[in-house]
């Protein structure tokens, strides 16, 4: 096991550097991101009384291992801070900026459509949830760094497990989606990218790949009724008392971290290491899609879509409504979907550089030092513009909520 974790084999592990992509974990990226796309097209039509069984199926299926997946992936992709790689608070700021942005969006979008929506600054029920799971995780995985990963992994798992007795716990600041979460990020985070991907590369592993996942389809499938009221365990936001599972508990979490790890394995061991057109570009940019398709699924829904699809394609409807979803997740791959990532890039670039300078020019003003301002006009140009755009937003959220 310690052969395979960062930095446990007598030697500090190498600082990731640019390297030529991974066609594999491209791939394996672009996969699960059409899975989330598609897990939240299916929820529409999952529960209630006109739930189909298809879509429940597919729900229970791509829940029982989606985000484990992903958020593994998020760890095994991240730096590693350490002495030589010093943490840096951008990227979990980054990430919080990004989901506040999120709630600003769909907040807007449900007023357009003459919705009543809440807007929460310190709780989510909704997407943006990962974005500030992310932040946090960053920022835990620095704080254990010098800690033993076995015992860090082993602590987390079962405070995971604990944690969903406690009813408290639960969308205020994501509390539980962060802990029960946390153990897959930090799975990733201390194991070897290059390890993991030998492993996940053994030919010898496909055969018991492939038979994992056809057992797993089988019964969230066929068994569909039976295992669906899981559906709350594995979105991981709920305690266990609010999970329509008698006794569910301890046990029920430590199995769906089981069935997480058997499914993301094998998916793994399963994913080709070849270039594919279009998987490609999804794969690289599936913090785009997943900042817009929900939105977007917003609009279909509001916008009264579906019904139209229901009423004049009869049972044609759910092919086309999944074809839908598939087409939206190649669409949002499109570079131009990352304008607004970019100008939030640019802006808290910007931003951070002009409160160091000008934190270095009033420094140097006490020592009785002169200090020359090394801005860009650029910089201060991108810093002045995203200051009223912020405010303008903020100030029509205020009067909305008035």
């Amino acid at each position: 096991m310690e052969s395979f974790l960062r930095g446990t084999s007598g030697t500090e592990a190498p600082i990731k550097k640019a390297k030529e992509r991974i066609y594999k974990w491209d791939n394996l990226k672009a996969l699960l991101m059409i899975t989330v796309v598609l897990g939240h097209f299916t929820n529409q039509f999952a529960a209630g009384e006109d739930a189909l069984p298809l879509f429940r199926g597919m729900s229970i299926w791509i829940y029982s291992f989606h985000m484990p997946l992903f958020i593994f992936m998020s760890g095994l992709m991240c730096r590693k801070w350490d002495e030589r790689s010093a943490f840096c608070w951008r990227k979990p700021v980054y990430f919080a900026m990004i989901g506040y942005l999120m709630k600003l969006f769909i907040f807007f979008i449900k007023i357009g459509f003459g919705k009543h929506p809440h807007f929460m600054f310190l709780s989510d029920t909704g997407i943006p949830w990962y974005m500030f799971a992310m932040a946090a995780f960053m920022v835990l995985g620095y704080i254990v760094r010098k800690q033993d990963p076995i015992k860090v992994l082993l602590a987390s798992i079962i405070i995971a497990c604990a944690a969903g007795y406690v009813n408290s716990i639960g969308s205020f600041l994501n509390l539980s989606r962060i802990i029960v979460f946390f153990p897959c990020y930090y799975l990733g985070y201390v194991l070897e990218e290059k390890n993991v991907r030998e492993f996940a590369s053994n030919k010898w592993m496909k055969i018991p790949s492939g038979l994992v996942i056809i057992l797993i389809t089988w019964v969230c499938f066929g068994m569909t009724d039976v295992f669906y009221p899981y559906i709350r365990l594995f979105t991981a936001r709920n305690a266990y008392a609010l999970i329509h599972v008698t006794k569910c508990g301890f046990m029920d979490r430590l199995a769906f971290y089981g069935i997480a790890l058997l499914m993301g394995g094998a998916i793994m061991c399963l994913t080709p290491n070849i270039r594919i057109p279009l998987l490609d570009k999804i794969g690289q940019r599936t913090l785009q899609i997943y900042f817009w398709h929900r939105l977007i699924l917003y609009v279909i829904s509001y916008s009264g879509l579906v019904d139209l699809m229901q009423l004049h394609l009869g049972a044609g409807w759910i092919p086309a409504y999944l074809l839908l979803a598939l087409i939206l997740t190649a669409v949002l791959s499109a570079k131009i979907f990352s304008l607004p990532l970019d100008l939030l890039t640019r802006w808290q670039k910007a931003a951070i550089h002009v409160m160091e300078e000008c934190g270095a020019g009033l420094g140097a003003a006490f020592q009785g030092r002169v200090h020359r301002m090394r801005l860009r006009g650029s910089q201060i140009l991108t810093f002045i513009l995203g200051l009223p755009v912020f405010s303008a937003i903020l100030l029509a959220f205020y009067y909305v909520q008035a």
